[in-house]
């Protein structure tokens, strides 16, 4: 300890008793000036404290006390000089004593004070200010109740002695946060719900809607029924408290049964081919439906449009919607075939988009040859063959068309299946994963993390498990799910996160996680694991600090545990300590849930609490698809309109949306519509729009947004990538991977080795992933109706890749594309009249009211005349011949 010239003093070394003065235990290896004291004349010092005598007489203490050595009347130690002496030496009266230290307490407190003085008097004020001499007084050992929030401030007063210091401590008084019971969970019927709380008096006030309460929120008297899938929130609010956090409980409860689909016209012999058409009275259903007789599944096509059922079918349809059970199934036979015509193959599974390999099933009527081709051409008598029940391999994206011939009858009408076999892509923190379509999993990347038994950098593909369906590469582990249902993990196993048992060491190679099955899809977080199985439940397992898990615990877990109350999850997401799940109960569309970290609003919920069990994201509907990514603190999910949403961390633009301000609800991403694609990287978002063009926002500090001009500076608002030409992408920590329709993998961004091009070094511009195919898709890159809009293309955009007109408006599909129209849609003018029958009646597709007399074209019973649209009325004696005339129909032809 010294003294300066100037009266200040200046401490170092041990700190262990606080006698250094400088607020801390900690000690000083360079000498830093006590706080508070000038004017110093000369100073002193024990064992483990220190005094200063004050030019003026007055005298300061500070260190250790346990003797009472300070001379403050108490033997509390003093981290900070505290005066036991004013001027010329006068001792002040003894500090008092509180038994109860500042800080935040959940119920009333009834504070003991107490001065070593016997002759002193004690007062006190709860208003802030210091005491004075009419303010109320507490007898040493007396208490002080404390219902409110208050400051509290106690001093010693005695005649003819300076007043002692006044001793000040904090109080918040907090209500406690509200419980709700039952608690959350899936359940199969209504529940009735009570909110509570343990502090006495308060008010609850409650919201259904996943927003936070407030003090304008609805008051709870009495249970809530709650009837369908929903989060219960409430706080408790009391007059001088602070007021709870938010408690919540989310339910998922069946709103009723959806409708059964109503399909028209009714079936039977049909004497022209029908024009389907599908409803359900229940509002924002989704129905599905097949033409192979087979039950619809969430796998089924979506009906949209009405269609045309040229060959005798059995249409069943079922609806959908998220929160609500499935409906019954409809099902309506059209017969269509002539008399004497072969009845129609099937194709089991129709078709659709699926990442590996499938095995169509073809049947057909007893004793028929089955004919087919994978080109999607016609089949005829020189197709190969194949007999009923038998299958197709389906390695690759093709059209499975099929005919059959029967001895005296007429060919039938041609079935036909469209598969999409894509592979799949995962981008992690320094590796990254693919599968192909075969179902060989390959990684490449930094050391570590490959799988393949070494630790050493594969700077191109190796490959290190078969039979995979689906893949999800974090930051320091990886997971793969088989056909079987299986999950294997690699990699770091601290905290659990390999689910192996295991919360420490390093697994090189792939390793099955023991008696877990049934898995269709994986995620990975920073330090934590999600697996979504075949029955729609969502189940974790690894580091558990944050609730990231969703049980209900903050505890760690080695093996799989299920995650609270999910039911009818179609897809999974995870970031840094954060996991979503989309739950559409297979109506394709649906909400949003949420749990884990929230302190930058990652949940969505319009809060920065941590949630143990699934909260709902507020506002979002209709969501198609989620993403976050290792080591991301924001998700963004796509919706069936084709707009983004994004909440969370927004410091580095990664929510795109001009700014840098966190969101703790769901915010538009502007600039994008239409988009079909969506992945969130690290600090960063990338998404494909309908018209194969590639967007990304946020950090681009490695180029991993591959700006068409080369730049790698941060984005705020989405602009195009040169990623163009993508059918899907993935978003790693700092770099992005993208798939092109032919099957190869481009990257950009961070490498050392996880863009699997051979090199290390980071790229700002697309490089290629060496000697890598997902699959043999060549289909795709092709444009086989000519219509100058690739087959890939044609499947973004929903139109039909062996039609040049698929709406039937008489516009080729590429060039209605270019003029900003929509090729997929059959009724362009909206008038309920679809195109090719427009066409047929000579009518104008796109003019709502072709002879603009008001009335449009589905209303008006003479759509070419201006001067009429209704029909005359009936006169039932009018006996004049009637005058016939007959139009030749559009592509009409002479048939004898």
């Amino acid at each position: 300890m010294a003294l300066k010239d100037d009266g200040t003093v200046w401490t170092w070394g041990d700190n262990s008793s606080g006698q250094l003065g400088n607020g801390t235990t900690t000690n000083r290896s360079t000498a830093e000036q006590v706080s508070g004291l000038s004017n110093i004349t000369q100073i002193a010092a024990g064992a483990a404290f220190a005094m200063a005598l004050e030019s003026d007489g007055g005298i300061w203490a500070w260190g250790a006390n346990g003797s009472g050595q300070l001379g403050d009347g108490t033997t509390t130690s003093r981290l900070t000089p505290v005066k036991i002496a004013d001027a010329a030496m006068a001792w002040r009266v003894a500090t008092p004593v509180l038994s109860l230290a500042s800080g935040q307490y959940f119920s009333s407190q009834s504070v003991t004070v107490t001065i070593s003085d016997p002759d002193a008097t004690l007062r006190y004020s709860t208003t802030g200010v210091d005491p004075t001499s009419s303010d109320a007084t507490v007898t040493s050992g007396g208490t002080v109740n404390i219902a409110v929030s208050q400051t509290l401030k106690v001093s010693g007063w005695k005649t003819g002695s300076p007043t002692s210091v006044v001793v000040a401590r904090t109080y918040e008084l907090k209500a406690v946060t509200p419980a709700m019971t039952p608690g959350a969970g899936a359940y199969g019927s209504s529940q009735s719900v009570a909110i509570a709380t343990t502090t006495g008096g308060a008010t609850l006030r409650y919201t259904t809607d996943g927003t936070e309460p407030t003090t304008s929120s609805t008051a709870y008297s009495s249970a809530l029924t709650v009837a369908d899938t929903q989060t219960v929130k409430a706080r408790a609010y009391k007059t001088g408290w602070t007021a709870s956090d938010s408690g919540y409980a989310s339910y998922s409860v069946s709103a009723g049964s959806v409708a059964t689909p109503i399909i028209a016209p009714g079936g039977g012999t049909q004497a022209a081919p029908p024009l389907v058409s599908m409803t359900t009275t229940t509002a924002g259903a989704t129905i599905r439906y097949t033409l192979d007789g087979s039950t619809p599944t969430l796998a089924s096509p979506t009906f949209l449009y009405p269609f045309v059922v040229s060959t005798t079918t059995t249409v069943k349809a079922k609806a959908f919607k998220s929160g609500f059970t499935a409906s019954l199934t409809a099902s309506t036979t059209f017969d269509v075939d002539a008399a004497g015509t072969t009845a129609t193959p099937s194709i089991v599974p129709a078709g659709g988009r699926y990442a590996i390999a499938q095995t169509a099933t073809i049947t057909g009527a007893a004793g028929a040859t089955l004919r087919y081709t994978t080109d999607g051409s016609e089949p005829t008598t020189s197709s190969t063959s194949i007999t009923s029940g038998n299958t197709v391999s389906v390695a690759q994206s093709q059209v499975i068309k099929v005919r059959a011939w029967a001895s005296g009858l007429a060919t039938s009408a041609t079935r036909r299946g469209d598969f999409v076999i894509t592979g799949a892509i995962s981008a992690g923190g320094t590796h990254s994963m693919v599968l192909t379509s075969s179902g060989l999993v390959k990684t490449f990347g930094t050391g570590g993390l490959i799988g393949d038994g070494n630790t050493t950098a594969d700077l191109t593909p190796v490959q290190v498990l078969t039979g995979g369906a689906a893949i999800a590469m974090g930051a320091t582990h990886a997971l793969a799910a088989k056909t079987d249902g299986t999950v294997w993990t690699w990699g770091d196993a601290t905290s659990g996160r390999l689910g192996n048992g295991s919360s420490s060491g390093y697994v090189t190679t792939p390793t099955q996680i023991a008696s877990f099955g049934s898995v269709v899809a994986v995620a990975t977080g920073t330090t934590h694991s999600l697996a979504l199985k075949s029955d729609g439940t969502v189940w974790s397992f690894g580091k558990n600090d944050h609730a990231q898990l969703g049980d209900g615990t903050t505890t760690d877990r080695t093996t799989p545990v299920q995650v609270v109350g999910l039911t009818g999850i179609a897809q999974i997401a995870a970031g840094r300590d954060v996991s979503y799940a989309l739950q559409t109960d297979s109506a394709g569309s649906g909400i949003v849930w949420a749990w884990g970290a929230n302190s930058q609003g990652e949940l969505g919920d319009g809060s920065v609490l941590e949630r143990r069990t699934p909260v709902r994201v507020i506002g979002l509907s209709n969501v198609i698809q989620i993403s976050s990514s290792t080591n991301a603190e924001f998700g963004i999910a796509l919706l069936a309109n084709g707009s983004v949403y994004g909440w969370g961390r927004n410091d580095r633009s990664q929510l795109g949306l001009g700014h840098t301000i966190n969101q703790s609800t769901p915010q538009p991403i502007p600039t994008i519509t239409n988009a079909r694609v969506i992945a969130a990287g690290g600090a960063f978002g990338i998404a494909i729009d309908h018209l194969g063009r590639v967007w990304g926002w946020g950090d681009d500090t490695y180029g991993q947004l591959a700006q068409e001009k080369g730049d790698t500076v941060a984005v705020s608002a989405p602009v195009q990538s040169g990623l163009i030409g993508s059918f899907f992408v993935s978003g790693g920590t700092d770099h992005t991977l993208a798939a092109a329709p032919g099957g190869t993998v481009k990257g950009a961004g961070a490498n050392a080795g996880r863009l699997g091009n051979g090199g290390t070094a980071h790229s700002a511009t697309v490089v290629t992933v060496s000697g890598l195919a997902l699959a043999d898709n060549a289909w795709l890159t092709g444009d086989p109706d000519g219509d100058a809009l690739a087959t890939w293309r044609e499947y973004l955009r929903g139109t039909d890749p062996l039609n040049p007109d698929s709406n039937g408006n008489g516009i080729l599909d590429g060039a209605e594309e270019t003029s900003a129209l929509n090729p997929s849609n059959p009724d362009v003018d909206e008038d309920g009249v679809p195109n090719w029958i427009e066409q047929l009646n000579g009518t104008d597709p796109f003019n709502a009211d072709t002879d603009g007399d008001s009335v449009n074209d589905a209303n008006d019973v003479f759509p070419l005349d201006p001067t009429r649209s209704m029909a005359p009325s009936s006169n039932p004696s009018d006996s004049t011949p009637p005058v016939v005339t007959l139009k030749e129909p559009v592509s009409a032809r002479l048939i004898s």
